[in-house]
């Protein structure tokens, strides 16, 4: 078995789209369009201030894969701790997001001066606060989105004339790319798992768009590898047949 394995997703930085909300919070505007993902040491960047009890909830535009990447400035306190809240809408990062599948809401130590990734989910906002008992601000110089996904070209099209079924399509093209991370997944926030039976609609949309379905057969494979005779795929017997219906229209 070998030690290293390629990771075959590209990997891109998403600035943030707007502010949502902020509060206790200097110069948030300084985030939205921001692409800094190295901290300098230049005296005239705009930077946003968070204060102790403060956040900001900001808006990628669109659902992504990954997580962030925080880039901080100079402070007395060589980390600081935040809460960030991943969600896919604004109530859920200013409730109390659950953490099945992956972790949607947490406590993180970032670095000072320096840049910490953070997350491994689908989401569109992010709230950051800084606890009340923070002993300094926390400067932010920029906070950008991780997106991973594979980079696939698009060999197939659907074009009519009603435009919201035109954005239906793209939305479900964009969807299924989204769920092509290490194997394909039922859903990108959850359960990030391996469902034949949700394989299979997977399977017919990246069948009609891209001409590279590689990571289906791995994720064929997988399901096949972990599921030895007489075990159903999944625990549900219906699953198994899935998984040979899989293997045809591949």
């Amino acid at each position: 078995m070998t030690r290293i394995q390629h990771d075959a997703r590209s990997r891109f930085y998403c600035a943030a789209v707007r502010v949502v909300l902020a509060e206790n919070c200097d110069q948030s505007e300084a985030l939205p369009g921001s692409m800094t993902i190295q901290p300098d040491f230049s005296r005239n960047r705009k930077s946003c201030r968070l204060h102790p009890g403060g956040f900001v909830l900001l808006d990628f535009g669109r659902e992504l894969a990954g997580g962030i990447r925080i880039v901080t400035g100079t402070s007395m306190n060589p980390q600081h701790r935040v809460r960030l809240r991943f969600g896919e809408s604004v109530s859920e990062c200013c409730g109390q997001p659950d953490n099945d599948h992956g972790i949607h809401d947490g406590i993180y130590l970032v670095a000072n001066f320096g840049a910490t990734e953070i997350g491994n989910t689908g989401f569109r906002f992010i709230r950051i606060d800084l606890p009340p008992d923070a002993e300094t601000p926390l400067e932010l110089i920029g906070v950008a989105a991780v997106l991973l996904m594979h980079d696939l070209p698009h060999a197939g099209s659907f074009q009519s004339s009603d435009e919201r079924l035109n954005l239906i399509w793209k939305t479900g093209v964009y969807t299924v790319q989204l769920n092509l991370q290490d194997y394909v997944y039922d859903g990108i926030k959850r359960d990030r798992l391996v469902w034949p039976g949700d394989l299979h609609p997977e399977l017919r949309v990246a069948a009609a768009v891209f001409d590279d379905l590689t990571l289906f057969a791995k994720t064929m494979d997988f399901a096949r590898d972990t599921t030895p005779l007489p075990e159903t795929m999944c625990d549900i017997s219906s699953y198994s047949l899935w998984w040979i219906i899989c293997q045809h229209d591949y």
